[in-house]
């Protein structure tokens, strides 16, 4: 009889410490999702030299669209201009 008594007891303990490690183990794989500094995680809150480049980059990008409309619309390119005849004044009817 004691020794179907161990048999049982053994998968009894062994079920405690994988119920135990994962009880340990699944809030610390939670605690990265929570976040760490407010400061970095935080896009509200910017330095005066993130503002200033974030306004040159914004400036940048302005005189970019600025400088692409002044030249009008672009040509369109025909890659296989040069594989096709050149039009006639004969056309097929």
């Amino acid at each position: 009889m004691r020794a179907s008594v161990k048999k049982r007891a053994v998968p009894k303990a062994r079920r405690f410490v994988i119920a135990a490690a994962l009880a340990v183990s699944l809030p610390s794989a939670a605690y990265p999702q929570q976040g760490g500094d407010p400061y970095v995680n935080n896009p509200g809150v910017k330095s005066d030299a993130q503002k200033r480049t974030e306004a040159d980059i914004d400036k940048a990008y302005q005189q970019t669209v600025k400088q692409t409309r002044d030249k009008g619309p672009a040509t369109k390119a025909d890659p296989w201009g040069t594989v096709r005849p050149a039009a006639s004044d004969n056309s097929k009817k």
